[in-house]
């Protein structure tokens, strides 16, 4: 597998944090231009899950088979320091995003290895969403394989962890639009209510959980491709949105079993509406434009 320099690393994992603006670039302009804005418009989010060098706009122009940090020759001495930077906060997003499945391992040679092959996953997760987004037709021929690998990283980590873990592995491995979201709420009222551990637990598990039901619907409708016909979009725009109220209401139903706090939940369920309204006027703008 052809591995990322640095700066197109970078370009990577903005766009994997760039299902933030998802809903916001497809239906008014292609999808690369929209990501192509991603650092200016995310960066005090990404900030949650990684330093500042992975906020930082990228160099198009970085070759797609530089080396990985790692493996660079050694040389000028502030490029090192900002390779080990860029591992470093690369390695701080992998474990935030994992963070709940690690703990439960402990501190052990299992978990030691679960998290190397997560970083090998997540490496390969932001090859695949650069050549996806990107316009290098090389690096997009190799798509299909770089899917296989994936599929095969995540059976082997599957493989490697307890029995008990296999859910906690699979609502995270995908979640990173869930945990911006939920990140965001939890940041926001901080200093007015705080979550403890345990409930920033449940509540992450159970917003991934219904919410699997709306990210399937929004898969089968097609809404998102951008090719549906007009007689079509509007009968996918209302099973889309019907799967997003259903989830924002199961959400809130399990969420009043996890929050004793009526001050938390009051406002959770205020960031809830708030998110619902937004992702809706979205979807109505995409369900519009598309294939326009």
């Amino acid at each position: 597998m052809q591995m990322l320099g640095v700066r197109g690393m970078a370009i990577g994992a903005a766009l994997t944090f760039g299902a933030v603006l998802w809903w916001a670039t497809r239906g008014t302009e292609s999808a690369a231009e929209g990501f192509a804005r991603l650092p200016e418009a995310s960066a005090s989010h990404a900030k949650a899950y990684t330093a500042d060098t992975w906020a930082a706009p990228a160099d198009k122009d970085d070759p797609a088979g530089a080396p990985l940090p790692s493996e660079a020759a050694a040389g000028d001495p502030s490029q090192d320091e900002s390779q080990l930077a860029s591992d470093a906060s690369f390695d701080r997003y992998v474990s935030g995003k994992f963070r709940f499945l690690l703990e439960s391992l402990g501190r052990s040679a299992r978990a030691n290895d679960v998290l190397a092959a997560l970083m090998q996953r997540e490496r390969l997760v932001v090859a695949i969403n650069t050549a996806k987004q990107g316009n290098d037709e090389e690096a997009r021929a190799g798509l299909a394989q770089q899917q296989e690998d994936l599929a095969n990283i995540d059976r082997r980590i599957a493989q490697m962890l307890p029995a008990a873990e296999l859910t906690a592995f699979e609502v995270l491995k995908d979640s990173h639009i869930e945990q911006f979201q939920f990140d965001d709420y939890a940041q926001g009222i901080a200093n007015v209510a705080p979550l403890r551990d345990a409930e920033r637990k449940a509540l992450l598990f159970s917003k991934l959980a219904t919410r699997q039901r709306f990210r399937e619907v929004l898969d089968q409708s097609g809404l998102m491709r951008g090719d549906l016909p007009p007689s079509q979009r509007q009968g996918a725009l209302a099973d889309v949105s019907r799967a997003l109220r259903e989830s924002r209401d199961s959400f809130l139903q399990e969420a009043r079993q996890h929050l004793a706090d009526e001050e938390q939940y009051t406002l959770l369920a205020n960031y809830e509406n708030t998110e619902f309204n937004e992702e809706m006027e979205k979807l109505r703008r995409i369900a519009g434009g598309a294939g326009s």
